[in-house]
């Protein structure tokens, strides 16, 4: 585990990926067996825990997509039982990988985080729900089979997350969804040739200015170059 003067994101990226793909005999264990080292990270960084995420790289940590548990043709549904937020990879089954980029910049952060805990007397347990508010680069997306399309064009890949028995998985003609870029960058080459790359969340309206995430996207293209900032809440 890092220190407080050598704490790096790949430390507990890499106890995730770990931990993701082993399988549990109860599902709502999912957090309850990480404390122990949710708590020696904590000691060892000062850093809050956020349901299996952490506050002071929080987007960092959200930049994660969901992979098949080996031996599955297919991902498992999402757990019939609440265990986390739809933006925690606790909140799903089977592996969470971390896409790090190199060169790439950070362009969404943090305004606000709440999470209530099932026991506030065990910080590093179960929780009962949670939110966040982010602020970054928000497009409206469609998605083809394993495509994201922006403005109509195919703009880049997406994984999308395991849905509930019975919920629809977004499709193409689905309204509501967008694109919201945690990190990337944007120049032009040689022949001024716009280019650009990035990776973010995929999110579902419930309501307005209030998403839920249902997967995670790369772009190798400029579409979220020079556009407004939004905030989002996310549950």
């Amino acid at each position: 585990m890092p220190t407080r003067r050598n704490c790096d994101n790949e430390d507990w990226h890499a106890v995730i990926r770990d931990y993701s793909a082993r399988a549990l005999t109860q599902n709502t264990d999912k957090l309850p067996a990480l404390s122990g080292l949710a708590a020696l990270y904590h000691k060892n960084t000062g850093h809050t825990y956020l349901a299996g995420l952490w506050k002071e790289t929080i987007v960092a940590n959200l930049n994660w997509k969901q992979n098949f548990l080996f031996g599955r043709a297919s991902p498992p549904p999402r757990p019939a039982l609440y265990r986390a937020p739809s933006w925690s990879w606790a909140s799903v089954d089977g592996n969470a990988e971390y896409n790090e980029i190199p060169g790439l910049t950070q362009r969404a952060t943090l305004v606000e985080t709440q999470l209530l805990l099932k026991d506030s007397s065990i910080p590093f347990g179960e929780v009962e729900s949670g939110w966040i508010k982010l602020r970054g680069p928000l497009k409206p997306a469609r998605i083809t089979y394993k495509m994201l399309l922006i403005e109509g064009q195919d703009s880049g890949t997406i994984v999308l997350d395991p849905v509930a028995n019975g919920d629809i998985q977004p499709c193409e003609d689905t309204d509501g969804l967008y694109a919201l870029l945690l990190f990337g960058r944007f120049h032009s080459d040689q022949k001024l040739k716009p280019i650009g790359e990035g990776t973010g969340l995929l999110l579902n309206t419930i309501c307005k200015d209030l998403f839920t995430r249902v997967g995670w996207f790369y772009t190798d293209d400029n579409c979220f170059d020079s556009i407004e900032e939004s905030t989002v809440k996310i549950v």
